[in-house]
């Protein structure tokens, strides 16, 4: 297999955890497999806990580990004026609108309801774009999104289940299903390979990713192919929970200990694919 495009994307928030250096591991390993390109993509559009230094320490940590990336770092925050006009575009065509709703006013309208979420009550409103408004998500009324994933087959979303959640809030911030997915679309990814803690919001990228693709004046992108591993076992997520990758200034590393090579690897990604996901076309 050649062609492959593989990447990591954590973000500066605190020390670089093990969970990241795991799957850095992984995608260093298919890349190298496949004869492909490890990407390293910092997501840091969070500023208030961004930090320089953590972003540094994922870096130089990645490097002490031996995992090197073949393209970035790239910054997220730099690749803002893509995020915005995929938005745009969204927005244009009908699979976003624009949402007046208060939190408190959410909350006080599903009081009781058996569904939790937003109740979709700006849906057909049309609402006026203005400095107050954010912009949600046209989730299809019915059907399902599958996703074929090479280690746990076909793994089915039903539509009914997701609301109608935030793409853009009042405040302009792109948030990260949309910005993920753009990404990974202009870095042309060919490959996620992730935990199953990011599960959750693979449907909210396929919708969006298939979505864009449905809007004339946007690229068409293959749907990139999925490997969602499974997460560190109940009894050792407690004492992992914290783990963190030591930086190169820590003692572990100044004192020329090597870090432990681990005797797991990934399976192969090779025949990921996104075998259905309904369109979601805005109803006219």
């Amino acid at each position: 297999m050649s062609g492959t495009r593989v990447r990591i994307a954590p973000s500066p928030t605190g020390f670089m955890h093990v969970g990241t250096a795991r799957t850095a591991l992984f995608n260093w390993l298919f890349s190298h497999q496949t004869n492909g390109v490890f990407i390293l993509r910092i997501e840091d559009t969070d500023t208030e806990r961004n930090r320089d230094e953590w972003r540094e320490g994922i870096i130089t940590g990645l490097v002490w580990l031996g995992l090197d990336f073949d393209e970035g770092p790239f910054l997220q925050s730099e690749l803002l004026p893509d995020h915005v006009a995929s938005a745009e575009a969204l927005y244009a065509n009908g699979y976003l609108y624009a949402c007046d709703c208060t939190r408190e006013q959410i909350d006080e309208r599903i009081k009781g309801n058996d569904k939790p979420g937003y109740d979709g009550f700006c849906r057909d409103r049309n609402v006026t774009r203005t400095d107050v408004t954010a912009l949600r998500f046209r989730v299809p009324d019915e059907g399902v999104t599958v996703v074929y994933d090479v280690i746990r087959g076909d793994i089915t979303f039903t539509h009914d289940s997701y609301e109608d959640f935030i793409v853009v809030r009042s405040n302009g911030v792109v948030l990260y299903p949309l910005a993920n997915a753009v990404d990974d679309r202009s870095m042309t990814i060919t490959h996620i390979i992730r935990g199953e803690d990011l599960l959750p919001t693979t449907p909210k990228q396929v919708m969006m990713w298939e979505a864009l693709n449905h809007c004339p004046e946007v690229e068409s992108v293959a749907h990139p192919q999925y490997a969602t591993y499974p997460c560190s076992s109940t009894s050792s997520a407690r004492s992992s929970r914290n783990a963190r990758t030591p930086s190169p200034s820590s003692p572990t590393a100044t004192r020329g200990t090597c870090p432990k090579r681990s005797s797991t690897t990934s399976r192969s990604s090779a025949g990921v694919r996104v075998v259905k996901k309904r369109s979601c076309r805005a109803r006219h």
